[in-house]
């Protein structure tokens, strides 16, 4: 006869052996959901057929941008209508640098759309098979032919790479991606799982919390007075352009007072991160957010009680401008410095945008040339002021444009 301890390690075994049967059979029915799914719809999604194929399969192949969702998900073709900015074509005659409307599938086994506003991708298109067909491409129905890549990079691959190489090197870049965000991910719900504060009591009340978060933030945000009135000429005309009023909504989110008297710790720090949220949206705007932010280059922070008024009252836009404009700042800041210091006492913009007039005569001339014409005229003048005067920051730089130069070279 068994022992006592036998027999629980008998049980445990086994325990153990049915979780392991029960966990594959929970992952063998969702795959098959998704497929009795499709093929009740009458959609047959192929297995990945290898890297060739797929190529050899494909009328176009694209990086793209999603930018707006167009009809609602799980239509009987499983298709969805996205509006989209193409980045590059790997393959076909599809235009790079504009927006086009896609009809993409996820081809995944997954119930999660990877199709997110801005997100990045990679897919394999083929051209409408029927007249009444909304778009003029739509993906493949086949693994594979919708890879979510790195949002980073897309514009430029190096030209003397075939496709599969091309696709070979983005799925490698999106590989390293995904690992990052997953590691980062990790550490964040490690930090959320694990993370004490050093207090008698195991639970934190409200008012403890607050009484942390106020120790932390009271060293840099004190009671901040409104700004002062600020008017745009023309803005009614202005705000009846859609991408310019939403701008400037985002703007004027931006110029908000973060605190007040009687502000709480907590609704502060909610403030800061609606400031930026709006600052990202701005960014991501691209083009379309310039005009309103050259009208507002001039609009002054709120200004803490007690201290002199900031000598670069505009630089909050400014900053946002050259995010957008300068490949070189927006660089520097993402990779050494975060979003608060610039490559230079002296950038492109400081020097082009030094009054609102001049930035508006800058933009006047240059607003119908492509961003990529943009921010090669702005590495241009990098490269030639690094060539006459230097950088006080040297190495960094002299990396940074190395990397733009073959970024954007011919």
């Amino acid at each position: 006869m068994r022992s006592h301890k036998d027999e629980v390690e008998y049980h445990r075994n086994r325990l153990e052996v049915y979780e392991s049967m029960i966990k594959k059979m929970t992952r063998l029915l969702g795959i098959t959901l998704v497929l009795w799914t499709a093929n009740l719809r009458g959609v047959m999604i192929a297995p990945f057929p290898g890297l060739d194929k797929l190529i050899h399969e494909a009328d176009a192949i694209v990086i793209l941008r999603v930018e707006k969702q167009l009809t609602d998900l799980w239509s009987p073709t499983l298709y969805t209508t996205y509006q989209c900015y193409i980045y590059q074509t790997l393959k076909g005659d599809i235009p790079a640098g504009k927006r086009i409307r896609l009809q993409l599938m996820d081809a995944r086994i997954s119930f999660v759309t990877p199709y997110t506003p801005f997100s990045t991708h990679l897919v394999f298109l083929t051209r409408k098979r029927t007249p009444d067909e909304p778009t003029d491409y739509r993906s493949l129905e086949i693994q594979g032919a919708n890879v979510r890549i790195s949002p980073f990079g897309n514009e430029k691959l190096p030209p003397e790479q075939s496709i599969k190489e091309k696709i070979q090197t983005l799925l490698t870049r999106a590989s390293e991606y995904n690992k990052k965000e997953y590691e980062k991910e990790q550490a964040h719900l490690n930090r959320m799982r694990t993370i004490t504060v050093s207090d008698p009591s195991d639970n934190l009340t409200l008012e403890q919390m607050e009484r942390l978060v106020a120790n932390a933030v009271n060293a840099i945000i004190t009671d901040i007075e409104s700004p002062p009135e600020y008017s745009v000429p023309g803005l009614a005309d202005k705000l009846k352009t859609p991408d310019y009023a939403h701008a400037t909504r985002l703007i004027n989110i931006l110029f908000q007072p973060t605190t007040s008297d009687n502000a709480k710790p907590l609704d502060v720090l909610e403030k800061a991160k609606k400031k930026i949220k709006a600052e990202k949206e701005l960014i991501a705007m691209g083009k379309k957010a310039v005009p309103a932010l050259i009208d507002n280059l001039n609009r002054k922070l709120p200004q803490t009680k007690g201290t002199a008024d900031t000598p670069h009252a505009e630089r909050p836009v400014l900053m946002i401008i050259s995010n957008i404009l300068d490949p070189v700042e927006a660089t520097y800041r993402t990779r050494r410095t975060g979003a608060g210091k610039s490559v230079s006492a002296v950038t492109y913009f400081l020097v082009h945008f030094e009054t609102q007039e001049q930035a508006h005569a800058w933009w006047d001339k240059h607003k119908t040339d492509s961003l990529e014409k943009i921010h090669r005229l702005v590495l241009d003048w990098y490269i030639d002021r690094k060539n006459k005067l230097g950088f006080e920051n040297t190495e960094p730089i002299q990396q940074i444009l190395e990397e733009l130069k073959f970024k954007y070279k011919e």
